[in-house]
């Protein structure tokens, strides 16, 4: 296991994945429409997406999260109006994480953007595969694909052991006591979706 340290492209947000490795969670590219409009939302499509529009992402347990400077930069949306909300720097829009609308379900999913490329493939290991994969925009996509209900089984352990282990009320991201997140979620405009295509 290693320390991995994450920023935004302004230096505004600033932390570490302590301890992380392929055994303390899972690496996958993701090829959702979600992940794929939160990256163009954003502006950073060029940046985040691969060729054929899947974004990089390590799902971990939340206990191995430390954001070390700029909570207060700290900006989220919800894409679709579900129980999802996407992290990102206010300041430059670097794509951060994924988690619940709320901290009663600490999950945790790092958008690997904000990380080294080369320390990133030393720490975390090879992506374990591709997930939602039928929703590629193009052939070269990441193999093996991962079954929805392969990932989220994993998902769920690493769930309960962060609420069983109380370490869901050290989560940055959220109020310790009433779970709400510690930013404001932002929801998209009519403007907004149509830009992409989601009106």
């Amino acid at each position: 296991m290693s320390d991995l340290p994450f920023s935004c492209s302004c230096g505004a947000i600033a932390g570490t994945l302590v301890d992380v490795g392929p055994k303390a969670g899972d690496r996958y590219v993701c090829y959702c429409n979600d992940c794929r409009d939160f990256a163009r939302y954003l502006g950073k499509d060029a940046e985040v997406l691969d060729a054929a529009g899947g974004s990089s992402v390590y799902q971990t347990r939340v206990d191995h999260l430390r954001i070390e400077r700029g909570l207060d930069h700290l900006a989220c949306v919800n894409m679709a109006g579900k129980q999802t909300l996407r992290w990102f720097c206010r300041d430059c829009r670097t794509p951060l994480f994924n988690t619940m609308d709320n901290g009663r379900w600490p999950f945790l999913s790092m958008i690997t953007t904000g990380c080294d490329k080369a320390q990133r493939d030393a720490v975390l290991g090879p992506p374990r595969g591709s997930v939602f994969a039928e929703h590629a925009t193009g052939p070269d996509v990441v193999t093996p694909p991962v079954t929805a209900f392969a990932m989220i089984r994993r998902v769920i352990v690493r769930l309960f052991a962060d609420k069983f282990s109380g370490a869901n009320k050290r989560y940055a991201l959220f109020d310790p006591v009433t779970k709400a997140p510690v930013a404001q979620p932002l929801s998209l405009s009519d403007a907004e979706k149509t830009a992409l295509g989601r009106s």
